[in-house]
């Protein structure tokens, strides 16, 4: 009350105590909800929502980035002080899918990069905290709901941006020429990422590449102690969740898309080699490299072109690395 009061004459300052009046409410919240038969699950969840979106509509209505900055960063710091040791996983990943939810909801409205990369870092710091001590065989399902639905959370977070920034430049009448010769080089093909990825900045590759990689770390070691080809189909949802990405960036812009792409290409590449012996993956990856390059062919897309050479590149060697005479 006090923040609000405020905001018009000190803004800083008012928005900053709003930031950690939100932030006292998760953690009482949460204190209330360890002491015994004081408030239920349900209730606590209920307060959490609400408490969310107050954080939302505050934000978004004072144009107040280091407000939602401040809610998230209490937010996160609350299951680490409030921890009881009892591993009460259910209740961390939903407390958790709050946080990146009303973050996601922010970005649909507001390119606050800040913002996404603080959600990033601190939710998986805390489920990497989480997993050292944690019993697989009974989390490995909320576990994997809960890395995929973050996963694909922030790649969603990813496709806002890069939209609000096109959308940005569209208004200040700048163009952005994305395209690339059907017979560019090599050379033509990474000086085109380059300058282009860095003069205009529509991709929070930081983002996208780290959500990907933190996420596959995390799940890997739960899903691995399943036999059969667990890791395989990790692997290939991963891929379906960025080819959804891809697809829906194709409107955007082919840069965007195509680090969509990388990832589904990167996916199914690690899937193939995690889910079959070395001799079939070799196989199985020339067979990729020879299909990914004909869809490189049709389409007129050198990039295409380049990453299924680079496959199959990986694959002759790691055959021939493997290869013996028989004897």
């Amino acid at each position: 009350g006090a923040g609000l009061y405020l905001t018009n004459k000190r803004r800083e300052y008012g928005l900053t105590l709003q930031g950690f009046g939100l932030a006292v409410m998760y953690l009482t919240t949460l204190a209330a909800l360890k002491l015994p038969h004081l408030i239920s699950p349900s209730t606590a969840f209920v307060i959490m929502l609400v408490v969310m979106v107050a954080k939302i509509v505050l934000a978004l209505r004072q144009d107040a980035k280091i407000l939602a900055q401040i809610a998230v960063i209490g937010a996160l710091a609350v299951p680490i002080l409030t921890s009881s040791g009892q591993g009460n996983y259910i209740l961390l990943f939903a407390y958790l899918a709050i946080i990146n939810t009303s973050i996601a909801i922010i970005a649909t409205h507001k390119a606050w990069r800040s913002l996404n990369v603080i959600g990033l870092v601190g939710t998986f710091f805390i489920a990497f905290l989480w997993r050292t001590n944690a019993d697989f065989s009974k989390a490995s399902s909320a576990s994997l709901i809960f890395g995929l639905y973050h996963v694909a959370l922030y790649g969603y977070i990813v496709y806002r941006y890069a939209q609000s920034q096109l959308l940005a430049l569209s208004d200040h009448d700048e163009t952005y020429d994305d395209t690339l010769s059907n017979n560019a080089t090599l050379s033509q093909i990474l000086t085109h990422y380059i300058r282009f990825g860095s003069q205009v900045g529509v991709l929070d590759a930081g983002v996208l590449f780290a959500s990907a990689f933190m996420g596959f770390v995390f799940l890997y070691p739960i899903i691995a102690i399943h036999s059969g080809k667990s890791t395989l189909w990790l692997a290939l949802a991963f891929a379906l969740i960025y080819l959804v990405f891809a697809l829906l960036a194709k409107r955007l812009s082919d840069v965007v898309a195509h680090a969509f792409w990388l990832l589904v290409g990167l996916f199914v590449t690690l899937g193939i080699g995690l889910g079959f012996d070395d001799r079939l993956a070799t196989g199985l990856w020339a067979l990729q490299a020879g299909l990914v390059y004909v869809f490189g062919v049709r389409g007129r897309l050198p990039q295409v072109r380049a990453f299924a050479l680079a496959v199959f590149l990986f694959a002759s060697l790691k055959h021939f690395t493997t290869y013996h005479v028989a004897e």
